[in-house]
């Protein structure tokens, strides 16, 4: 009798213990605007914890955050310019060059994909700032599948 009271206990401790971590999800879906595969950028969903996890957005719009704490999440989506594509340079001012040397120590950004930058396009940056996105999902353990249709 003693001997089940010790497994009983011990199963019961395993159990409380997993138990206070918690559950993750993975979150999987499509980023579109008006209807258009959104095709660069990221995705970052700011689980219960606080802490941030985000996925590159791929050519077809998908995406996929991995280990976000269950409960309510909030979500960003971001889609720069890319480096040499259409919107890089801004009100159609002109890019200066100059036989100087730079004062900066970064190495430049490296061009961007050709086929990306036919297929880039803005979408409005209230998505990207944790106080203006109006995105939100509940997470729960295991796959979850949440499509973003930005309009």
């Amino acid at each position: 009798m003693m001997t089940f009271k010790k497994i009983l206990g011990a199963v019961s401790l395993t159990m409380l213990v997993a138990g206070c971590g918690g559950s993750v999800g993975d979150v999987t879906g499509k980023v579109t605007y008006k209807d258009k595969p959104v095709t660069s950028g990221t995705v970052v969903v700011l689980g219960k914890d606080g802490i941030p996890k985000s996925s590159s957005i791929q050519n077809d719009g998908s995406y996929r955050v991995v280990g976000v704490k269950s409960g309510e999440a909030r979500v960003m989506v971001s889609s720069p310019p890319l480096v040499g594509g259409p919107a890089s340079v801004k009100d159609g001012a002109k890019a200066e060059v100059s036989d100087k040397p730079s004062q900066s120590q970064e190495a430049p950004a490296p061009a961007a994909n050709p086929e990306l930058t036919k297929t880039w396009f803005a979408i409005p940056e209230k998505y990207g700032d944790t106080t203006k996105t109006d995105l939100k999902l509940t997470v729960v353990g295991g796959t979850n599948t949440f499509d973003i249709p930005l309009n």
